[in-house]
């Protein structure tokens, strides 16, 4: 979704073992691109992206319901991994 000076994109349908890991503000990578999620629902998660992130990076080729790569934090990974 294009917005005033940045685009919104919106993610479902993640497995339910991943939700741990999607909080407002952690960092995670959409096909390799490190962002931010911006907002965090219970089915689903939003990030912002600036023009300079869109024009220099592959989501400006992104469509509705493309699958993307999702990676999540390391450091959140690691600090479960370490708690368990």
């Amino acid at each position: 979704k294009k917005l005033k000076n940045s685009w919104e994109f919106y993610f479902a349908n993640f497995t339910n073992k991943d939700k741990k890991f999607i909080v407002e503000k952690a960092s995670i990578a959409i096909n390799g691109i490190s962002l931010t999620i911006a907002n965090v629902e219970r089915n689903n998660f939003t990030i912002s992206v600036i023009p300079h992130t869109f024009f220099n990076t592959n989501l400006q080729y992104s469509k509705i319901e493309d699958s993307v790569n999702v990676e999540f934090d390391y450091l959140a990974r690691f600090l479960l991994n370490f708690k368990n």
